[in-house]
């Protein structure tokens, strides 16, 4: 900005003044931090009034001077929270972002995974910082819109390792089964155990169905393409491929058999739905020892694959839509209610870090990883007399200043030089450090 207002209008600017320049005009176009607060009220009646029956609550913090200020906001749409239930599989994933907007607090977000398996997004809310009361606090209210309260029984929830929110689980949803995000878990990993040969085994046993693994929620699609996606639903059908070959079921008891092939073999249980490989009990899809007995019952495969699955959930997860906002200017006025005031800054000890800390796998992949040589077996060399063994701190030909007895007037004699060998010194000419110069008062 310096170099622009210089160049085309020949003016002089300090960095300080095109700061305050930049300040006023972000202020002017986007507002100020407490025009945006004061108009939560009137955000929420709109989202209400567009939206009957979502559910939206701001949570503000009282002062000592009988003032309000913005402490959380929090939205979840019906539409959202009917499509999840009609046709989403019960499984979500929380995690929080930062805001680098006008507000720089934090985003608390959790989505859920369609029969498809897309990104399916359920509620957000806007936080001051993220502990565990806010933790606490979104979770409450997600719970309470999506499973009508309860201890989280048949829930699945995916997360980061963040301490304030294993604790909330476990208090708030004990009976919730809580998994870690695999991505994280392969960046700590990669923290102690160096090299790209651990990456392939561990996706291998992360997608392994004999032991439960953690999978992270993946997608695509976003929830406002429900329209495409629900026009493209309509086309799906579902179907399954020729029986698997190569695996012998055998009759063990009633719906029960032994399949085997070679030296592999596996029970199922088809009143249980399960499999000893346990691919049947962690997709709610056959695996192939199921389908391969199944089919030599001549039964329909369709018929053990769970209704989440099923065309009729994909639809029921997209036909409520999200009604759009009018502009700010339209919105309904709320009157008799505290005026809402920002936030109160955070001020943290030490000098404040601007840029996010990146991961170490993070700055891989970015390419923005800074290769230091080590000096791991370099030997220790002194600038002083120039042998190794020792640096300047403890050379013993490090001049000793001897205490002064002049007068105030009279100057302080140098401290005499060290005679040294132009053969002792290595790869630099020889040249004697002079002691610095004192001023004379």
């Amino acid at each position: 900005m310096k170099a622009i207002v210089s160049k085309r209008y020949n003016i002089i600017m300090s960095v300080g003044q095109c700061r305050n320049a930049k300040k006023l005009e972000l202020s002017e176009v986007e507002g100020s931090l407490k025009e945006h607060n004061a108009k939560l009220w009137d955000y929420a009646a709109e989202i209400r009034r567009t939206n009957p029956g979502s559910h939206v609550e701001v949570f503000l913090e009282p002062q000592p001077d009988n003032t309000m200020v913005f402490d959380i906001f929090y939205v979840s749409f019906k539409g959202v929270v009917d499509g999840w239930l009609g046709g989403c599989r019960k499984v979500i994933g929380v995690d929080g972002c930062f805001l680098k907007g006008v507000y720089r607090g934090e985003l608390l977000s959790a989505v859920g995974r369609d029969v498809n398996n897309n990104i399916y997004p359920l509620a957000w809310a806007v936080v001051n910082v993220e502990n565990k009361r806010t933790w606490k606090w979104f979770l409450d209210n997600l719970m309470e819109d999506h499973i009508g309260g309860g201890s989280g029984h048949g829930i699945t929830i995916l997360s980061n390792g963040h301490k304030g929110l294993f604790e909330v689980v476990k208090e708030r949803l004990p009976d919730v089964e809580h998994r870690l995000c695999a991505r994280h878990i392969l960046a700590n990993f990669h923290k102690k155990f160096k090299g790209e040969q651990y990456f392939k085994p561990f996706w291998r046993a992360n997608n392994c169905t004999k032991e439960t693994s953690d999978n992270n929620v993946r997608g695509h699609k976003m929830l406002g393409n429900a329209e495409v996606m629900y026009a493209e639903a309509k086309r799906f059908e579902l179907g399954f491929g020729h029986m698997p070959k190569f695996w012998v079921p055998y009759v063990s008891g009633y719906k029960e058999f032994e399949v085997f092939s070679g030296n592999e073999r596996y029970v199922v249980d088809l009143n249980q739905r399960s499999c000893g490989c346990k691919g049947w009990q962690l997709t709610d899809i056959p695996c192939v020892h199921a389908i391969s007995t199944i089919s030599s019952l001549n039964l329909d495969v369709e018929a053990f694959v769970s209704n989440s699955y099923t065309k009729a959930s994909f639809l029921s997860s997209y036909e409520y839509n999200i009604h759009p906002l009018n502009d700010s200017s339209e919105w309904p006025r709320v009157e008799g209610l505290l005026t809402i005031l920002p936030p109160l800054r955070r001020r943290l000890p030490g000098r404040p870090c601007v840029k996010r800390k990146r991961d170490h796998a993070e700055r891989e992949l970015s390419g923005h990883t800074r290769h230091t040589v080590s000096r791991a077996g370099i030997p220790l060399r002194c600038t002083i007399c120039y042998q190794t063994g020792h640096n300047k701190a403890t050379c013993p030909s490090k001049p000793t200043p001897t205490p002064s007895t002049a007068g105030p007037s009279q100057s302080t004699p140098a401290p005499s030089t060290p005679t040294l060998d132009v053969n002792e010194v290595p790869l630099k000419k020889a040249h004697v450090k002079r002691a610095p110069m004192k001023k004379t008062l």
